[in-house]
């Protein structure tokens, strides 16, 4: 039976974390891998997302908001205090959120 070739992509480079520099380096490396590109929405995800907001915020509803960061991607939760229009701002009660760093809306 022949034997299938797995890479083991950074996996092989760990044993060399030994050296502080270079361990350094590596989680530096892992740490830049991991960004990604902002994605684009559509005219649908908007309006979706606008209306999550609109009903979050007469219920009171706790939201998760997926935000992206500097390249990366992460998730607030919270509940929304009031919309700031004038600065593009959604005010929860321990954060404060860009709408245009908003890519989705969970309940």
């Amino acid at each position: 039976m022949a034997s299938v070739y797995h890479d083991r992509r950074m996996l092989k480079w760990l044993p060399f974390e030994a050296l502080e520099t270079q361990g350094q380096a590596l989680k530096e490396l892992y740490h830049a891998l991991e960004k990604t590109d902002k994605p684009v929405l559509s005219e649908d995800q908007l309006a979706l997302m606008q209306y999550k907001l609109e009903m979050a915020l007469k219920t009171q509803a706790q939201l998760t908001f997926k935000v992206y960061n500097q390249g990366y991607i992460a998730y607030i939760s919270g509940q929304i205090e009031r919309l700031d229009m004038i600065n593009r701002t959604i005010i929860l009660k321990d954060n404060i959120l860009f709408v245009d760093d908003i890519l989705d809306i969970f309940d």
